[in-house]
C-alpha cells in the first residue's frame, strides 16, 4: 500500500526520512516529495507550509501526483489542552474540526463546519482500529480543533470549547489538521492525525515550544513508525 505522511514543518518529519528504505526525491509544484520504503509500506513524506491553505494545497498537490495513495497521515506538533495533555503526550485524533469557521448564519450549519462539509472530519476507522487493538505505545485518544493563529490564552480556548465543542475530548490546537482533513475528504482519501504535545496552553507557551518542538517531533514520528508495522 502507499501511504503519505504529511507535515506543516521540516522538523515534523526529518526523522521519518532518516527511516526510509531506497529513498528518492522529487520535486513537483514547489514540494520537495521523499519516497522510499517502511514495514513493507511504499511512503511518500512531504513538508508543506503552516496554516490551513498551505495544508489543502499540499494534499491536492499530493493527489494530483500520487493518485493511487492508499492513506494519509498527518505528523506533527500541536497546543495541549492544559488539565488534559502533558508535554510530549501523542494524541491520535478521532475528530479534527476548525476553530474559527463559522457559517451558521446560512441556516443549517453548526460553528466550525465548513460548507459543504459534515460538522466535523473523522478519522479513519481502519487506522484507529489498529492502533487500539495492536499498537503497544502510548497515546491519549481525542480531537484537534485548527484555526490560522497559534492559539496561546487558556481562557478563551477553555471558552471556544465549552460554547461549540463540548460534546467532542479536545485535547489539542493546531493550524493544519481539519484543513487536511477537509481535503482528504474532498479527494475521498482515508485520513489520520497524530500529534505530539510540545506546549500546554497557557503555560509558558512560546518557550515551551521552541524548548520541547525537538523531541515531540520525535515522539509523534516514532508512534507513526510503530503504526506502519501495524497496517
Amino acid at each position: 500500500m502507499k501511504i503519505a505522511i504529511i507535515s506543516a514543518m521540516t522538523q515534523e518529519t526529518d526523522f521519518l526520512i532518516t527511516k526510509l528504505n531506497h529513498p528518492t526525491m522529487r520535486r513537483n509544484n514547489g514540494y520537495l516529495f521523499y519516497e522510499g520504503f517502511y514495514a513493507g509500506h511504499e511512503l511518500v513524506v512531504v513538508q508543506g507550509g503552516v496554516g490551513k491553505t498551505a495544508a489543502g494545497m499540499q494534499v491536492a498537490s499530493l493527489n494530483l501526483l500520487y493518485p493511487e495513495l492508499g492513506k494519509i497521515i498527518n505528523v506533527g506538533v500541536a497546543g495541549g489542552v492544559s488539565g488534559k495533555t502533558a508535554i510530549g503526550d501523542i494524541i491520535v485524533n478521532q475528530q479534527a474540526v476548525y476553530g474559527d469557521v463559522d457559517i451558521s448564519l446560512a441556516g443549517k450549519y453548526v460553528y466550525g463546519q465548513m460548507s459543504n462539509c459534515p460538522p466535523t472530519f473523522a478519522a479513519d476507522e481502519d487506522m484507529l482500529g489498529k492502533i487500539k487493538s495492536r499498537l503497544q505505545l502510548p497515546y491519549l485518544l481525542g480531537s484537534v480543533v485548527t484555526s490560522d493563529k497559534f492559539v496561546v490564552d487558556s481562557q478563551s480556548t477553555n471558552q471556544l470549547i465549552s460554547e461549540h465543542f463540548s460534546q467532542l475530548n479536545v485535547c489539542c490546537f493546531d493550524m493544519e489538521s481539519a484543513a487536511f482533513a477537509q481535503a482528504c475528504y474532498f479527494y475521498q482519501k482515508p485520513f489520520l492525525s497524530i500529534r505530539a504535545v510540545s506546549d500546554v496552553i497557557g503555560e509558558n507557551q512560546h518557550s515551551e515550544f521552541e524548548d520541547n518542538l525537538e523531541g515531540a517531533c520525535l515522539n509523534s514520528n516514532l508512534f507513526v513508525l510503530g503504526l506502519l508495522e501495524i497496517l
